[in-house]
């Protein structure tokens, strides 16, 4: 199990349900990008084999992607990079992508790269098998927006830190 992650974990189920997501893949040639709306199911299919399902798992925390058929390169002495790109993912809680945790992965060389709102899965592998070929759990992090303390408060605690060290000089004389 690989587990790529930033900063702290989160224990909330942050899904990508109803979420507007770009899904790009890109090999020899770049296969084509999809945006699409995040719902039951596949998201996005190429080839007719190859699905990506960005709200996978009882908990729709999962993205997987499955092949329905195996096959593998003609040439295994020139084979490119596969990068599979995820962008404008918006968490349904609001919260933003800290890490990517790989549960199932049929490559050995896979690369996870991510972002606030993006991920990158890539490979170089010839093979691809039949079944699950990469399955992973989004990892994310609340978004705080720190409460800006308004100007008066701030003067209110001045006034206060103010006659309190002059209560202090009066007892001490």
């Amino acid at each position: 199990m690989l587990l790529v992650c930033l900063g702290t974990m989160s224990a909330s189920a942050s899904t990508l349900l109803n979420d507007i997501v770009a899904i790009n893949l890109k090999a020899d040639a770049n296969y084509g990008s999809f945006v699409k709306t995040v719902g039951a199911g596949a998201e996005a299919t190429y080839f007719s084999a190859l699905s990506v399902d960005m709200n996978a798992g009882a908990g729709g925390d999962l993205l997987q992607i499955s092949s329905t058929r195996s096959a593998s390169s003609i040439d295994e002495t020139n084979l490119f990079p596969v990068v599979w790109t995820f962008s404008l993912l918006n968490f349904s809680d609001g919260s933003v992508l800290s890490g990517f945790e790989v549960i199932t992965s049929a490559f050995s060389d896979l690369v996870v790269d991510f972002g606030p709102d993006w991920l990158t899965l890539s490979y170089a592998d010839a093979t691809v098998p039949e079944g699950t070929l990469i399955s992973g759990r989004f990892i994310t992090t609340p978004v705080t927006q720190a409460i800006p303390l308004p100007a008066p408060a701030l003067l209110v605690l001045t006034g206060i830190a103010g006659l309190a060290a002059v209560g202090r000089r009066k007892r001490s004389a």
